[in-house]
């Protein structure tokens, strides 16, 4: 047995030189800051400073032939294409430890499918999380990846290529690190990178194409990237050439965007000239599965399929907000204006498990304590600020804390007594309204000022915070000062201390579960689709993983396999002696459980219906057989 030859001796990050890494907790205001700043500086320095165009410059002599990796001699071919990836270990490697294995066995309506691994890996975009560096892609990425599949023996069998498309999230330090990672022929574990540019075209066999489009934050295509293209078709492209057309976004879900109009723009110039057809578009982002066909009937053009595969790892998204139907252009220009409509085939997680994931957004104050201390922060400074002008503007007769004290939180006449006090000090107290519009400001913000709802949502949700920050100013003052310690005096160092503590345990808590609270019901709301993704990404959910597995027959149909996860493995044990093809770590528990979300999709002949799940599987073990 063939023992891997750089083996850990342990699965300390010491020795596996990579830090298994937990979910981005997206509502750390640290994590919040730096992803910000980043966003900012990508947005500003990509415009002048195109990587896309400095690609192009370093091979400007390359003939069409050498442009294209050449697939076509395998008259039968699988291909894994997974997006999103590169977020906690655990998620991430759940998913890498699926597809590198040789075969695996999928369950579906009581009976089980086989696949293969694929001889091609194709990343879909946003590889890692929450911003592209080296340290995150060894970390998030490479690491995982490489405890998978630590290496294959290329004297017995071909190890597996990959390529990749960059995402948003790979675009934030400007492409460097993506570059190095992905476009210097590496070896990331059993997998070899082999592509020269953030974008690619692969030819497969029997007519089909697969072809990687960098769209660097929902921008124009460059003019480099669609000679590129264009040449390759140009040269090989044949009437009846199938192409799969892999982005970044799924833009499609929103007609008439930029972006969808730009991959439209870049079908008109590269694959309409050359009578080829995109027939499947693959994109991830949308951290779920959802699939749209093109309705047959009163169609002019045929099937086609526009997939979302973001399941690699991040955080699960919401299903239950996605259209059942599409209509889109599918042209560019007035002239001869193609519209086609879409039906929503297959989704995952389903829409009523989508639904019932939301409702863990009340545990916000659990699952985000650090966001929960910012307010609680917010509430103390709060408290102070009062407190001063109500003592050194001599507005009401005691200090507020003192005049609030004499008053029980749990008698409702009590409420207008006190917010009156209140009102008294905060119209003599600008620093107090200046924070006041500032809290309120900024969770406008976070609704969005679009609307006239957003804006509306965001007031109520600032005011609650106003709201409840008072009240736990007049709960403390009245426990501490009236209940427990009669005898501690309000300005006494000792009950500073004590509210202090109070403010940041009790009112963190609670300012953290009134934002949930605020999440869920806003998103609720029937047609305001707001915070849909924020109830989801603030509780960073690791089940509910997906992936594609594509298998070219000999026939030369298509079928791809939309293989789920719904749960991942959390326990692993350590396997130092990774022999050709196995892993470092292994599930503990059990082997990891995956399925097929729906039926296999077989695109070929537009005659031919979909097979059954079991004539499928017949044909794969028979081409396993011949093999």
């Amino acid at each position: 047995m063939s023992i891997c030859p750089h083996a850990p001796q342990s699965d300390r990050k010491e020795d596996l030189e990579f830090e298994r890494k937990k979910m981005v907790v997206w509502f750390n205001p640290v994590q919040l800051t730096r992803t910000g700043i980043k966003v900012l500086l990508s947005e500003l320095f990509g415009s002048y400073a195109d990587k896309r165009e400095i690609q192009a410059a370093l091979y400007p002599d390359q003939s069409p032939g050498t442009l294209f990796h050449d697939y076509s001699s395998n008259n039968e071919l699988w291909i894994d294409y997974l997006a999103d990836t590169g977020d906690g270990f655990n998620s991430t490697y759940t998913m890498a430890r699926l597809f590198s294995r040789e075969s695996c066995r999928h369950k579906f309506k009581g009976s089980e499918v086989t696949t293969h691994r694929g001889r091609l890996l194709v990343l879909g975009g946003d590889q890692v999380y929450p911003a592209a560096s080296r340290t995150e892609y060894y970390n998030r990425l490479v690491g995982p990846f490489r405890s998978a599949l630590p290496w294959v023996d290329e004297s017995k069998s071909d190890a597996p290529h990959l390529f990749a498309i960059p995402g948003n999230h790979d675009w934030y330090d400007g492409l460097t690190s993506f570059l190095r990672l992905f476009c210097q022929e590496r070896w990331i574990g059993g997998w070899r990178t082999q592509q020269r540019y953030s974008y690619f075209a692969i030819k497969l066999s029997h007519q089909w194409w697969l072809w990687g489009v960098d769209i660097q934050l929902d921008s124009d295509i460059d003019q480099p990237q669609l000679r590129y293209f264009s040449k390759i078709a140009e040269a090989h492209m044949n009437e009846g050439d199938k192409v799969i057309l892999c982005s970044a976004t799924p833009s499609w879900v929103e007609d008439g965007s930029r972006a969808y109009r730009n991959l439209v723009f870049f079908e008109q110039k590269t694959i309409a000239p050359y009578q080829g057809e995109i027939k499947i578009m693959l994109s991830g982002d949308l951290h779920h599965y959802c699939r749209y066909q093109s309705n047959s009937e009163g169609n002019p053009v045929e099937t086609r399929h526009k997939i979302i595969s973001g399941g690699g790892g991040a955080y699960t998204a919401p299903t239950h907000r996605m259209p059942e139907k599409l209509t889109l252009s599918e042209s560019d220009g007035p002239e001869q204006k193609i519209t086609v409509e879409y039906q929503r085939a297959g989704i995952f997680p389903d829409i009523q498990q989508s639904r019932r994931l939301r409702y863990g957004v009340l545990r916000f104050h659990m699952l985000n304590p650090w966001y929960g201390g910012i307010f609680a922060g917010l509430y103390l400074l709060y408290a102070w600020l009062l407190q001063s002008a109500s003592i050194s503007l001599g507005t009401i007769s005691e200090s507020f804390v003192e005049a609030v004290k004499e008053y029980s939180p749990l008698i409702f006449p009590h409420f207008g007594i006190v917010y009156q006090k209140y009102l008294e000090v905060l119209k003599y107290s600008p620093a107090t309204v200046l924070l006041t519009i500032f809290i309120i400001g900024g969770l406008i913000a976070f609704s969005g000022w679009r609307k006239v709802l957003q804006i509306l949502a965001g007031l109520i949700h600032g005011l609650g915070h106003i709201t409840l920050n008072i009240y736990l100013i007049w709960m403390f003052a009245y426990l501490n000062l009236k209940i427990f310690f009669p005898s501690l005096n309000y300005n006494s160092i000792w009950h500073v201390l004590l509210i202090t503590g109070e403010m940041f345990l009790v009112g963190g808590l609670l300012g953290g579960f009134l934002t949930g609270v605020y999440l869920l019901i806003v998103e609720r709301i029937p047609g305001l689709h707001l915070h849909v993704e924020e109830v989801f990404s603030a509780q960073h959910i690791e089940d509910y993983k997906n992936f594609l597995r594509l298998h070219i027959d000999k026939s030369g149909h298509l079928t791809i396999f939309p293989i789920g996860v719904r749960k991942v493995t959390r326990k692993w044990k350590f396997n130092p002696q990774a022999a050709n093809g196995q892993s470092w770590f292994e599930e503990a528990d059990g082997e990891t459980e995956s399925h097929l979300i729906e039926e296999p999709i077989v695109i070929g002949s537009e005659k031919m219906k979909p097979q059954t799940v079991a004539a499928e599987d017949a044909a794969i073990k028979a081409a396993a057989t011949a093999k």
